[in-house]
């Protein structure tokens, strides 16, 4: 029941807010080239600079993947808030309750 309820809050969401899914897509390939680019420069200056600057570049690289999800989360999470405050509030089960109650 509860995945029913989820799964047409994001396709209202995805509906009403087009751009989630390109910014999930864009996401994706920033950190595609950041892998790309840190193998490229892994294999290149692996073992030539030292383990410091292996571990600097291993350390560069998880942050900056990090920053990058946590930038797109964040935009989405607003995202799915705005959208979430823009919908009419849902009714107390009590008030529910005791208006079916009244039609007996």
């Amino acid at each position: 029941m509860q995945a029913d309820l989820i799964i047409e809050m994001a396709v209202g969401i995805i509906k009403n807010h087009p751009a989630i899914v390109v910014l999930g897509v864009v996401e994706m390939v920033i950190k595609l080239a950041l892998f790309v680019g840190w193998i490229l420069a892994f294999a290149t200056l692996s073992g030539r600079m030292g383990m410091g600057v292996d571990a600097l570049l291993f350390v560069g690289l998880m942050w900056t993947c990090q920053v990058v999800h946590y930038t797109a989360y964040t935009a989405t999470s607003g995202v799915t808030a705005t959208w979430c405050d823009s919908q009419p509030p849902p009714r107390s089960p009590i008030t529910l309750t005791l208006t079916l109650l009244s039609l007996y």
